[in-house]
């Protein structure tokens, strides 16, 4: 039986390598499917016969059915590769599209009122500061007051000033009331501008008498409010 055996596998190993050829032609020619080898092994000589590849041949009596692949069992599998190096990065892309317009802002807080202007020409001016205006006679004059107004209420408030000489017998007197102005609430100096003509008349020849400026909360004539920083400049007119 031993020699049986060993004749096997001189016979295969010879088969093998005649079929090296075959083997080898496939497995660089690809993809072709593994292919099965069947034959009659003789008891005497151990020798091959009857090799096909579709099914196991009819052997003679006491002779044995034998078959082997083509391509060998798979190997064990490999170790991972080590990792690739980074590639290079990419170009840039192209430029996106411009984004749609963004909504209109909301409209800004009004701006400080500006300075006074100076005094025009043609005018002879006097000055004065305080609530009491310079010494005026009997006449027409033009007075541009320049003043800041404090609000100490906790909301905003509508106000009005009145310019005035006292109307007293015997003294030039006169007034004008300056336009209504809003203030907001707390505020502790809101600067405001007036321009008005103030017309004195009554007084005897040579008698003089100083306007004052008083500011009062509007429709309330009685609530007066605080003002700081008057300045006048008052100029005749007319004849």
């Amino acid at each position: 039986m031993k020699n049986v055996l060993k004749k096997i596998g001189v016979v295969a190993s010879a088969f093998a390598l005649v079929g090296t050829g075959l083997v080898i032609a496939n497995a660089a020619g690809s993809s072709t499917p593994t292919v099965t080898y069947y034959a009659c092994l003789s008891r005497v000589g151990g020798v091959l016969y009857h090799v096909n590849t579709t099914a196991a041949p009819k052997c003679r009596p006491k002779d044995s059915h034998v078959s082997w692949s083509q391509v060998g069992p798979a190997g064990a599998t490999g170790a991972p590769g080590t990792p690739g190096t980074p590639g290079t990065p990419g170009a840039p892309g192209a430029p996106g599209l411009h984004g749609e317009p963004g909504a209109p802002g909301a409209p800004g807080a009004p701006g400080a009122p500006g300075a006074p202007g100076a005094p025009g020409a043609g005018f002879d001016f006097s000055t004065a500061s305080g609530a009491t205006g310079p010494s005026l006679a009997n006449g027409t004059y033009l007075v541009s007051l320049n003043f800041s107004v404090v609000n100490s209420q906790s909301t905003g408030v509508t106000f009005f000033c009145n310019v005035s000489a006292p109307l007293l017998p015997a003294e030039p007197s006169g007034e004008f009331l300056t336009p209504t102005f809003f203030v907001e609430a707390s505020v502790t100096s809101f600067p405001f501008s007036t321009t008005g003509t103030l017309v004195l008349s009554g007084g005897l020849t040579g008698d003089t008498v100083n306007p004052t400026i008083l500011c009062y909360v509007a429709n309330d004539s009685t609530t007066e409010v605080a003002i700081q920083s008057v300045s006048w400049w008052v100029s005749p007119i007319g004849s």
